[in-house]
């Protein structure tokens, strides 16, 4: 019977909360029935969203402007060679330096059908030999053989052959040089 008596119960609660929520739907329909339309309203609410938009406030906000005095300019050679960026005056001064040199640069960058067309004209081979007949003479003199004088020269005052001075030893090879002092 206990039993019973609990099952009547939640079921009486039920049918209240039942009723209830009845209520609440009626009147929230009540509230969703379309209102008449008012266009004095939707000006105005209209006007109060322009004036929210155009005229906002930043005062809670700190706002930073990055500010540069110059522009930055890049040249560029025929080749597709990019020069920089330069301030102006550094790019004034490269651009007469290349030009008394015979190369000739440009503000805007070469497109690549204009680099191939460059790299076959004439005057492009002529200046490639000049260049590099140039790099193998500079090449040449770094490489004149200063370092074998100098090998030369260490093996002279050691009293070590140059080949024993050339021999880079493996790990397994190098001698501990205080073990070795101790031996002695």
């Amino acid at each position: 019977m206990v039993k019973e008596i609990k099952v009547k119960e939640t079921q009486a609660q039920l049918q209240e909360k039942n009723a209830q929520l009845k209520a609440k739907i009626k009147t929230l329909e009540t509230l969703q029935t379309p209102q008449p339309h008012d266009s004095k309203l939707d000006k105005y609410m209209a006007e109060m969203t322009k004036i929210k938009s155009t005229a906002r406030v930043d005062s809670g906000a700190i706002s930073v402007t990055e500010f540069a005095d110059h522009k930055n300019i890049s040249l560029w050679t025929r080749d597709g060679k990019r020069i920089g960026p330069l301030h102006q005056s550094n790019a004034l001064r490269t651009f007469q330096l290349f030009w008394e040199l015979g190369r000739f640069l440009s503000t805007e960058r070469p497109t690549p059908e204009q680099i191939v067309a460059y790299k076959e004209s004439d005057e492009y081979k002529k200046w490639l030999a000049a260049h590099l007949k140039m790099r193998a003479i500079k090449d040449r003199s770094k490489k004149s053989g200063q370092i074998e004088k100098l090998t030369a020269e260490i093996a002279k005052l050691s009293g070590v052959t140059v080949e024993a001075l050339n021999k880079i030893l493996k790990p397994g090879e190098v001698q501990n040089v205080s073990a070795h002092l101790k031996n002695e």
